[in-house]
């Protein structure tokens, strides 16, 4: 078994657009560095790559150009053993935004050559190491993010008028999963590691990785300036950092710490104690990949709705914004069904599922109880922009992830398709 991890800044200029609110921001500081990062994987000639970005969701544009410039350098892996991912930090790369944010073409077109060069030059660094997974659990820095309220009505976020009598809609998904790798001396060199939570906990105009970025530094203070922390973020499309219900999460806040430090100081610490441990190998040395493109349908506004946004845009103009963006929508989308790509890395009995949009934790559950097995990792917001995945049954409630727009626009039924996707490619493939 042969692996490798490679890194390189990207940060970009001051005075870019950040997209993640829906409102323009320009960049002004840098609070932290912003990254790619690579983990590439070969054995018996199969190659494999991930590649995680330090932005709020990479359009598909350029998810596309990345992966087909890792093929002219290296036409021994194929287009679907490559998978380009975002941490989805609302204080990254300028990348564009519906509406407000507008992509820097001259920076992303730099960023797709730089980005693609460090999975060419992880590949050219593969060497012979050991994989041990394990898994951690983190809690108290993570919240769902959809309520029950006392009427019955489910929202997004929580009012302080809408305290009383509510609940969380659903619990969170506190699994810290980790691939280790590690050297000839069994020393730690890189790791892979999930977990699931928004990574927008930064907010203001300064550049910043988020919660990772500090979970990096934290893991290269302990294991050497060249460790490689691949973080991706797992199926969090409910999930925030958010403690809305003021429950008291034993965590404790240092004086002029700002809160994603302290969350990346929270899950660095668990994550030493499981690589540490070094104690679970990975069963099985072959590698394997595969992609399947769904078409999931897409859902359209009704009438009623573009003229209710309509008449809602010409009150409030740009206040307006959850109308306007359905109208952009209704302008934009043109197909029935939405191209929506599900990727599967595997080594082993360990896999890295690769899944578009943001999927709601529900999802991810349902993948590791149909393959009990497998040591499951999960990458949300890959492979392009595919906009959240709720729960079917909350898609004609208020919540904001349902709202029509590019943001929300799949069908209720794409959930169970991508996660059954999942469980259909991972079958037959354990411990092997």
């Amino acid at each position: 078994m042969k692996a490798a991890f490679y890194e390189r800044e990207i940060t970009p200029p001051l005075g870019e657009s950040m997209p993640g609110y829906y409102a323009v921001r320009i960049a002004d500081d840098v609070a932290d560095k912003l990254y790619a990062k690579v983990f590439a994987a070969e054995n018996d000639g199969v190659k494999i790559a991930l590649l995680v970005l330090d932005c709020v969701e990479l359009p598909t544009k350029y998810a596309d150009a990345i992966v087909a410039r890792v093929r002219q350098y290296n036409e021994d892996i194929p287009a679907d053993n490559i998978a380009v991912c975002a941490t989805h930090s609302h204080t990254g790369i300028p990348c564009g935004e519906p509406l407000v944010g507008m992509d820097d073409e001259i920076f992303m077109n730099v960023l797709v050559r730089q980005a693609a060069d460090c999975v060419t030059l992880a590949l050219r660094r593969l060497q012979e190491v050991t994989l041990t997974f394990g898994c951690g659990e983190v809690n108290g820095i993570s919240f769902n993010r959809n309520f029950r309220l006392a009427d019955g009505r489910v929202i997004t976020h929580l009012g302080g008028a809408d305290r009383d009598g509510a609940v969380p809609y659903s619990d969170i998904d506190p699994l810290l999963p980790i691939l280790t790798v590690r050297d000839e001396n069994r020393q730690p060199v890189g790791a892979v590691i999930s977990y699931a939570c928004h990574q927008d906990c930064v907010g203001g105009k300064a550049y910043s990785g988020d919660y990772s970025s500090e979970l990096s530094k934290k893991l290269k203070e302990r294991y050497g300036q060249d460790f490689v922390s691949v973080y991706i973020p797992g199926a969090s499309g409910d999930i925030n950092h958010v403690n809305y219900m003021n429950v008291d999460t034993g965590i404790a806040e240092e004086e002029g710490v700002p809160h994603y430090r302290t969350m990346g100081r929270v899950i660095a610490a668990e994550a030493v104690r499981v690589i540490d441990a070094d104690s679970h190998p990975v069963e099985g040395n072959r590698i394997f990949a595969e992609k399947k493109m769904l078409d999931i349908p897409v859902r359209r506004a009704t009438a009623e709705q573009i003229e209710q946004a309509k008449a809602k845009v010409a009150v409030s103009g740009e206040k307006a914004w959850n109308a306007r963006l359905l109208l952009h929508y209704e302008e934009v989308q043109t197909e029935v069904t939405h191209p929506t790509p599900v990727q599967v890395f595997g080594i082993g009995n360990t896999a890295i599922a690769a899944l578009p949009g943001e999927p709601y934790h529900r999802f991810a559950a349902k993948i590791r109880e149909g393959c009990p097995a497998v040591n499951c990792l999960f990458s949300a917001l890959s492979n392009g922009m595919h906009g959240y995945v709720p729960v079917p049954e909350l898609m004609e409630t208020d919540i904001y992830e349902a709202k029509l727009c590019e943001g929300s626009f799949l069908d209720p039924s794409a959930g169970d398709a991508i996660a059954e996707a999942v469980i259909r490619m991972l079958d037959g493939r354990r411990l092997q």
